[in-house]
């Protein structure tokens, strides 16, 4: 390898010194310590998979596994400018600090600037979905927030506010007033790539126009894999948590589509 074999063991001690590698490395010691007489074969072959599972997790190759699956099939699809479309921006949370107004988060931000990115391109008007957030009651409403940032930018287009919903069900099912009020007759769909599944899922369920995806915040790399890729991190253990949560709510959804259409 270019960089040494020293500088390649330095970075492999350093991944098993931290979690979450440090973790991975002491479930792995437990398991092989109950395999040892007197042996404990269900204890040890349970801490030796969940040792397996967390590594895998934590490295970039298993976050590509689980979040880029997620994110690739996804990009920019942009509809002719003499449409009558919409760009729908979903809300992706607040950051609360004592003392301090309520900020829209890092995904919200992305999201937001991907929206302006789409709408200058038609021009189309702004959709911003999101009602009030769980960890700040108190706050305006994400739809409000979002609105205010875009302003606070300089954006001088049509922004229309939906700001009840509670999550991505429910960014679809408010925002179809909007919609069929204003005679759209299709809406882009703008959020993380990650969350594009989901989000697309529902929007064709619950939209009655054409929809189109707008992602953004793209988390893991596309790239053939190297000896790094096989190194864990906190990061990628982070990524992977995403994909599986993602992975959780489609399952959800497709089981209430089952059970109740």
């Amino acid at each position: 390898m270019e960089q040494g074999w020293g500088f390649v063991i330095y970075k492999a001690v350093a991944s098993l010194a931290l979690p979450p590698g440090l973790l991975v490395l002491g479930l792995a010691l437990l398991g092989l310590g109950a395999l040892r007489p007197p042996r404990r074969r269900g204890l040890g072959f349970t801490l030796l998979t969940l040792s397996v599972a967390i590594y895998g997790m934590s490295t970039p190759f298993g976050a590509q596994a689980l979040l880029g699956t997620l994110e690739s099939p996804w990009k920019a699809d942009i509809p002719p400018q003499d449409r009558r479309w919409g760009v729908l921006v979903l809300a992706g949370g607040v950051i609360v600090r004592d003392g301090e107004p309520a900020e829209l988060n890092s995904f919200t931000l992305a999201r937001l600037v991907g929206g302006w990115e789409a709408a200058r391109q038609g021009p189309w008007p702004m959709i911003v979905s999101g009602g009030p957030s769980l960890e700040a009651p108190q706050a305006p409403s994400l739809g409000a927030l979002m609105e205010e940032r875009l302003r606070r930018w300089g954006y001088e287009g049509t922004v229309w506010r939906e700001e009840t919903s509670r999550n991505t069900w429910e960014n679809m099912t408010a925002s179809k007033a909007i919609v069929v009020s204003e005679d759209l007759e299709g809406v882009i769909v703008v959020t993380d790539a990650f969350h594009m599944s989901r989000s697309m899922a529902m929007a064709r369920r619950a939209l009655p126009v054409a929809v189109r995806p707008y992602p953004v915040g793209f988390l893991v790399d596309r790239r053939p894999i190297t000896f790094w890729d096989f190194l864990p991190n906190p990061g990628s253990l982070h990524h992977s948590m995403i994909g599986l949560k993602e992975y959780l709510g489609l399952f959800a959804y497709d089981l209430y589509g089952f059970l109740f259409s």
